[in-house]
């Protein structure tokens, strides 16, 4: 087979997959609609009757009052009433695990269906690359306002950071001021001052 008759006999190929499963869908849920019905019908039934032996069982017990081992009576109108439930249950039983099965059946035609919607739909057109060392795309309406919002909080630092260094400047200079004050206070209060007197020179060293 070349390649033109691979490419003809591939679209045929997607639209069998697509019959298939359009026809267990249909098969799905054409089984789970009958059967809806059937459990319907069946759990009224099973109700009727289970009514019928609670009924049965009320009357055997009045019935027990009259006679004279009454709690004989009543054990037997019990064991009859368990005895006519036991089937019931078992139906009962087997109508909820039918309900179960058709409820799965439900879920996977459910499956089925958006398998089939999701294979119907045309795939992603594939975006073609750009080539290296080409120019990176200018940001889209959507990005502007965090590029804007990051542009602001960077201004904001820098604001921020001179100031910071304004501050730290003057404070130095408000401390050189002040060092050089007091040198000038002590310098003219060092020239104020009156030079001390010598000291006495002593006799031997006059007469000498």
């Amino acid at each position: 087979m070349n390649r033109l008759q691979c490419r003809l006999a591939a679209p045929w190929k997607k639209w069998r997959q697509l019959a298939r499963i359009v026809t267990a869908v249909g098969l799905a849920t054409a089984a789970v609609a009958p059967v809806a019905g059937a459990t319907a019908n069946e759990r009224e039934q099973i109700t009727r009757e289970r009514a019928q032996v609670l009924e049965q069982h009320l009357a055997h017990e009045a019935r027990c009052t009259a006679q004279f081992d009454v709690n004989a009576c009543l054990a037997r109108a019990q064991r009859n009433k368990q005895a006519a439930l036991k089937p019931l249950d078992a139906r009962m039983a087997a109508l909820q695990a039918q309900e179960r099965a058709s409820r799965t059946q439900e879920s996977q035609a459910r499956v089925a269906q958006r398998q089939e919607r999701a294979a119907s739909r045309p795939g992603p057109v594939p975006q073609a690359h750009a080539p290296r060392g080409a120019a990176s795309p200018t940001p889209s309406a959507a990005g502007l306002p965090q590029l804007k919002v990051s542009q602001a909080r960077r201004a904001e630092e820098a604001a921020k950071a001179a100031k910071r260094a304004k501050a730290q400047e003057q404070r130095r200079l408000g401390l050189e001021n002040r060092n050089k004050a007091v040198q000038e206070r002590n310098a003219q209060r060092a020239k104020g001052r009156s030079p001390a007197a010598p000291l006495p020179v002593p006799a031997s060293a006059a007469g000498a």
